[in-house]
């Protein structure tokens, strides 16, 4: 039984690694080692969209969207 106190009660949170190739990132295709800011951007935009297809219970929750760069 989760605590009924939990932020899980009231939000949920996904983790994207991005660019590919980090972490636990893969492919299997060569030319996706090749990214940029636009092609990381285009890829986060590609994930959250088919996410939300496959899971259209959150598609009416709020969106909140963060990064980091070690730049």
């Amino acid at each position: 039984m989760p605590f009924e106190h939990s932020w899980t009660q009231v939000a949920n949170v996904i983790f994207v690694e991005q660019p590919l190739f980090t972490g636990y990132s893969l492919s299997g295709l060569d030319e996706d080692s090749y990214t940029d800011d636009l092609i990381n951007a285009d890829r986060l935009v590609t994930f959250v969209r088919r996410w939300l297809e496959r899971f259209p219970e959150y598609a009416s929750s709020d969106l909140y969207l963060g990064g980091e760069s070690c730049k």
